[in-house]
């Protein structure tokens, strides 16, 4: 029997109802029988429900027509049509045509949506009022209703830019600003009064004289008050002072009084006539501590005068005899004075560098300068009006150390001022002297003892109501005189048989001591003399400027730098070469086998990297100059440093060249290389390319100590066989 796919024995036709199929009846034993076709497609037969086509296969690649509706149910998400393209009378449509109902009994169409038939402002903000976008009209916005607002928040600023570009408010219209906003005009922003005017220099804003707008107006000129109705109004300035210029009086009488709270300083000269004996009447009613310049001093010191100002001084012995030392080093003071009484010796010490402050020191010459260390140095350096001039501003404290320093100024403003406690203190203290330093205390008043020292080391207290006796010392004498009580105390006069005073004379020329003191007992004077060059300490003279520096000779000089270059130029070559890409290559000089007589020829592979060291025979040809080392020459030219490189080269195929020099020592391979100037050149064939070096930003690597040079290496981007011939110039300035 033949197979069914046997078309010639099983000829395909169109089936009609009442053909015969047949088929196996499962609910029969599996029974072969036939049934009509028609059974299977209506009639007494099974009909097929588009649900079992589709669960046997619901994927086809023939088109479907039908001429009846298709109904999708089951909600959104579930019933739904999934299409690449819609047809429409045949039609996909064309980039950006909607689809179109043309009314009940008409097909849809693809039509473009015009202009007009979107959708209104109300209806668009309705579905969501929110944008990131920018909102750009070149037509109006108009806000309508009461309480309408235009907010700007988190900072955002409302620009109106353009030419002839307005914000014009209707009637009634108001802007109002919160208690931090802020109205801000541009550079070349103008406001206009209601006549469109936008004003005069001078001229401010104000009600016109209708009434009925703003206009700009020039306010009468103010007169002048006197002082009383000034003072009338209101006397008192919040963080404002008055300033007096030029020769004027201010007078107050018996019933005025200046109080004052604050820091007062004091420059000129100031008369206290009055001279009564209670504190309403005399001329300076101290009820406080008094700085001296220097120190509130100690307990039981005396207020002596040092005839340019005052000092406290012991009361427990004099001063016999000053006599200068001879110089030391300072270790931090400028003197050192030992012992403070009796025979006293002034020791001026020489400056040692950085807080060690003191004169200047020996061995200067015509040649050098004093350097920060305290040493003579042959550079030039800066003075403070240098560095105030360059920068005058700093984030960081300035420490004073050491005694006797001294900051001098003629206005000192502080914001807080701190006692030996670190206390600022509190609102109407006053400071006051502990013997060892200052403190903030309430302001003294009542009663007062003092306090004196015995021979045996101990403290004699002295009250009110009691008596003291003095008797004489070293250097001074004393003598009691009069009558009297305790209204009427006893006259006590003590009288100086030492140094009575020290006074600063004239300033001189050194001819080895920086002091002149003379005489040593009675009425002291002391001189201080100038610096005068190699043994002869003393003083910096005067003379100075900004641009001048003191010589080691005492004299106030220019310093002259030397300028004086060196040039150095040297060929290279390669004849009939072959260089291979990235490899160092040097003057060919000797190698193992000969040495070669074309010494500028550059030949030598060293390697695909630059060796830290190498063999002597490819160290000793690379180098092209050589520091020698030190000699007759002095210290101001033996070390040599690299200020400009230049290299030249032609070549008879192009290429491109990569030349460096390199810093080491010619007599020892073993010493690794620093760059110290690279350049590239990209030639033609037959033509000249030069470069201007880039030398290495490390002092070190340019620097020539002596006995150093510079090794030459040249370089290639690619495979080079021909000919090149170069020349490279150094400059080198002594240091």
């Amino acid at each position: 029997m033949a197979k069914i796919e046997n078309t010639t024995v099983y000829p395909t036709v169109t089936p009609a109802a009442d053909d015969l199929l047949i088929a196996t009846d499962v609910s029969n034993n599996n029974e072969t029988v036939t049934f009509l076709v028609s059974s299977i497609t209506g009639g007494g037969g099974v009909n097929q429900g588009l649900q079992s086509v589709l669960d046997t296969g619901n994927t086809a690649t023939q088109t479907m027509t039908l001429t009846g509706s298709v109904t999708l149910l089951g909600g959104a998400g579930v019933g739904f049509i999934d299409l690449c393209q819609v047809k429409l009378g045949g039609s996909v449509g064309a980039a950006g045509q909607v689809l179109t109902s043309q009314g009940a009994g008409s097909c849809a169409i693809w039509a473009t949506p015009a202009a007009t038939s979107c959708c209104t402002i109300q209806s668009t903000l309705t579905a969501g009022n929110t944008t990131t976008l920018d909102f750009d009209t070149t037509g109006s916005i108009n806000m309508t209703g009461a309480g309408k607002i235009l907010s700007l928040s988190n900072g955002t600023i409302a620009t109106i830019s353009g030419t002839g570009s307005n914000l014009t408010m209707g009637t009634n219209s108001d802007i109002f600003l919160g208690n931090t906003s802020e109205l801000n005009f541009g550079a070349t922003a103008t406001i206009n009064d209601y006549s469109g005017s936008t004003g005069a220099i001078g001229q401010v804003l104000t009600v016109n004289a209708a009434g009925t707008g703003i206009e700009w107006g020039t306010l009468p000129a103010p007169a002048t008050p006197p002082l009383q109705q000034v003072l009338t109004v209101g006397n008192t300035a919040t963080a404002i002072g008055i300033a007096f210029s030029g020769p004027s009086t201010t007078t107050f009488d018996t019933t005025a009084t200046i109080s004052s709270s604050a820091d007062n300083a004091w420059l000129g000269t100031n008369t206290f006539s009055a001279n009564g004996t209670l504190v309403t009447t005399a001329g300076i009613a101290l009820i406080g501590s008094l700085w001296d310049g220097v120190s509130t001093g100690s307990v039981g010191d005396v207020l002596t005068s040092t005839a340019t100002g005052v000092s406290w001084q012991p009361t427990t012995g004099g001063v016999t005899s000053v006599t200068a030392g001879a110089p030391g080093t300072s270790t931090g003071t400028v003197t050192t004075i030992t012992p403070t009484t009796g025979a006293v010796v002034v020791t001026p010490n020489a400056y040692a560098g950085g807080t060690n402050i003191g004169h200047v020191p020996t061995g200067g010459t015509a040649s050098n300068f004093l350097r920060g260390d305290g040493t003579w140095q042959s550079i030039a350096c800066c003075n403070l009006q240098d560095t105030l001039t360059a920068g005058n501003t700093a984030t960081t404290s300035i420490v004073l150390s050491g005694l006797g320093i001294e900051v001098a100024a003629p206005c000192g403003r502080f914001t807080t001022l701190e006692d030996g406690t670190a206390s600022v203190g509190t609102a109407g203290q006053v400071l006051s002297s502990t013997g060892s330093g200052l403190q903030w205390v309430p302001p003294g008043g009542g009663a007062y003892s003092w306090r004196f020292g015995a021979n045996d080391g101990s403290w004699l207290t002295v009250s009110n109501g009691q008596y003291a006796g003095v008797t004489g010392g070293t250097g001074i004498s004393a003598a009691d005189s009069g009558t009297g009580s305790l209204g009427d105390p006893y006259l006590v006069t003590l009288t100086n048989t030492g140094v009575t005073s020290v006074t600063a004379a004239a300033s001189g020329t050194s001819t080895g001591n920086p002091l002149t003191i003379t005489p040593t007992t009675g009425a002291v004077t002391v001189a201080s003399n100038a610096y005068t060059g190699t043994t002869n300490v003393g003083h910096v003279p005067a003379g100075g400027t900004a641009t001048t520096f003191l010589r080691g000779d005492g004299s106030w000089q220019v310093p002259v730098a030397d300028n004086s270059s060196i040039s150095w130029n040297r060929d290279f070559i390669g004849s009939t070469v072959s260089l291979t890409a990235s490899r160092y290559f040097t003057y060919l000089g000797a190698d193992d086998a000969n040495f070669d007589t074309l010494y500028n020829r550059v030949s030598n592979d060293l390697g695909a990297a630059m060796p830290t060291t190498l063999s002597p025979y490819n160290h000793q040809p690379g180098f092209i100059f050589w520091n020698t080392h030190s000699g007759g020459c002095g210290v101001d030219t033996d070390q040599l440093r690299l200020c400009a490189a230049d290299f030249q080269i032609i070549t008879d195929v192009a290429g491109t060249f990569y030349l460096d020099l390199w810093k080491g020592d010619p007599c020892d391979p073993d010493v690794a290389f620093l760059t110290a100037a690279s350049c590239t050149i990209t030639v033609a064939g037959g033509a000249i390319g030069c470069c201007t070096a880039t030398l290495s930003g490390l002092a070190p690597n340019v620097t020539l100590a002596p006995g150093e040079g510079f090794f030459f290496t040249l370089r290639v981007a690619a495979l080079f066989e021909g000919n090149f011939s170069g020349k490279m110039a150094l400059k080198l300035l002594p240091q």
